[in-house]
């Protein structure tokens, strides 16, 4: 009797939901509209729910027709892109430090992204405010 009730719970039960999949080959970084998008009953672990908002989607990696969308494949559009040219913000206390930097790779608001300082050509990694500064927050607040 206890082997069956720990079977079930260590079993993880398939049930019939909503999955999306894509109707053409989407590269990492392009845009995503709801024509791109069908809506398929399939029994898919990890599978994206629907979205139902497009308004600046992207795939954040390569999307195959006919397969389904996973968890972190579509995100917000990126505001950064590999290799721009961006400002890195250091905040402590009541000091703010500004220097140019290159971001490493693309990333949108509010994302942990990593960027080279120009000058020091250290990477460091910060977040992406909605002005596209990467800014860097001491450990102590």
């Amino acid at each position: 009797m206890i082997r069956y009730a720990v079977a079930l719970i260590l079993c993880p039960v398939l049930a019939s939901a909503d999955a999306m999949v894509v109707n053409r080959v989407i590269r990492a970084g392009d845009r995503v509209v709801a024509s791109d998008i069908s809506i398929i009953k399939a029994d898919i672990p990890r599978a994206m729910q629907p979205v139902t908002d497009f308004d600046q989607v992207e795939a954040k990696v390569t999307l195959y027709p006919g397969r389904p969308i996973r968890q972190g494949e579509l995100g917000p559009q990126s505001i950064i892109k590999r290799n721009q040219s961006v400002a890195i913000e250091y905040l402590s206390g009541g000091l703010t430090i500004r220097v140019e930097g290159r971001a490493m790779g693309a990333a949108s608001v509010g994302e942990q992204t990593r960027v080279q300082n120009i000058m020091s050509k250290t990477i460091v990694s910060g977040v992406v405010m909605p002005d596209g500064v990467i800014r860097i927050f001491s450990a102590e607040g």
